[in-house]
């Protein structure tokens, strides 16, 4: 809803906009706008039928996965290569290990 509000509080300025036009460019500023609205509502309908999801609506964002991403110089991203496959064998072995016990 509030991406709506916005857009269309953007609307209604161009909108005022128009006005203060020529006249043929004021119409022609119209035309745009209406055919701006109305691509908006069918996408919006679009979206509701097949994926549930409405500019209409207001949603809550809840963050689940987050990377950090780091630059690092040649030197360090050889250490972090060297250490993941120290791990991955390191992970390799206990699995082995664990398989020869049982």
């Amino acid at each position: 809803r509030a991406m709506e509000k916005d857009f269309l509080y953007g609307m209604k300025d161009f909108k005022k906009e128009a006005y203060v036009l020529p006249f043929a460019d004021a119409q022609k500023r119209a035309e745009e706008i209406k055919k701006a609205e109305e691509v908006l509502v069918k996408n919006n309908e679009e979206m509701t039928k097949r994926y549930g999801f409405s500019l209409a609506r207001d949603y809550l964002m809840e963050i689940e996965e987050s990377k950090l991403y780091t630059l690092v110089n040649e030197e360090e991203f050889l250490k972090a290569e060297k250490a993941a496959a120290d791990a991955e064998l390191a992970a390799g072995a206990k699995k082995i290990v664990e398989e020869a016990k049982n």
